[in-house]
């Protein structure tokens, strides 16, 4: 009879093969990033929305101090903290106090919520706070964002549609005025041109428009700004140069 060999590697059953380093690593949830501050939930639908111009003007309140604000970020690896204080008086006990909180719960889900305390005699019973609610769900190419308290509702949807064209969606209630407006934006880019088009229409009539274009090889961009309310038969034009 002849003589059978065994082979000095063991046989391994493949199912209970471990998978390699590599691919153990690329497994491995990616690390939260920082959401961002509370102003930033609803940027990449608002970045989308025409902003109307009709001129410059330069006022002076008689050398009287009118505003004052004073925000303070902390940014931790994944949550931002705000505090901002807004017209403080310390003479009439007055002011305005507002808290930020945003934290990530995962690499697309943002959550948060602020508080916002005003105090003074000119405030019914001296003092009143607010409470709201507020998230973000998305990607860069697809944002849903939104916040929710006593005094309103606040929803935006943005969709990168392609390299030249985004769609943004905006949804604002007031509980206390009873009244809600619906907008919707676009961008379109055009690199080849040097041009960017921003237009926007909502609930309340109004339909505007702004477009920017870079006079290469200069630093300035020539803008031109457009206003339309149908119900108010009212139409605004204003242009200008943009440095930088």
């Amino acid at each position: 009879m002849g003589n059978v060999g065994a082979s000095s590697k063991p046989i391994q059953d493949p199912k209970f093969d471990l998978p390699a380093e590599s691919q153990i690593e690329s497994k491995q949830k990616k690390p939260l990033e920082n959401p961002g501050t509370m102003e930033e939930l609803h940027k990449k639908c608002k970045d989308l929305m025409p902003v109307f111009f009709e001129g410059a003007k330069l006022m002076i309140q008689q050398n009287k101090l009118t505003a004052a604000q004073l925000t303070t970020d902390y940014k931790g690896s994944d949550f931002t903290s705000s505090l901002t204080v807004g017209n403080p008086n310390l003479i009439n006990s007055s002011g305005v106090l507002v808290g930020h909180y945003l934290q990530a719960v995962t690499n697309k889900l943002s959550l948060g919520s602020e508080i916002a305390y005003q105090y003074g005699p000119q405030v019914p019973g001296g003092e009143i706070a607010i409470v709201s609610a507020a998230g973000r769900y998305g990607d860069e190419n697809s944002v849903w964002s939104g916040t929710i308290g006593s005094s309103g509702v606040h929803l935006c949807y943005y969709q990168k549609a392609s390299e030249q064209l985004q769609v943004g969606v905006e949804l604002e209630t007031s509980f206390r005025m009873q009244e809600a407006t619906a907008t919707i934006g676009y961008q379109v880019d055009l690199p080849k041109a040097d041009l960017v088009f921003r237009g926007m229409a909502d609930t309340n009539w109004n339909v505007a428009a702004v477009l920017e274009k870079k006079l290469q090889p200069l630093p300035f961009s020539f803008a031109l700004s457009g206003l339309l309310n149908h119900q108010k038969n009212s139409f605004r034009l204003g242009c200008g140069l943009i440095i930088g």
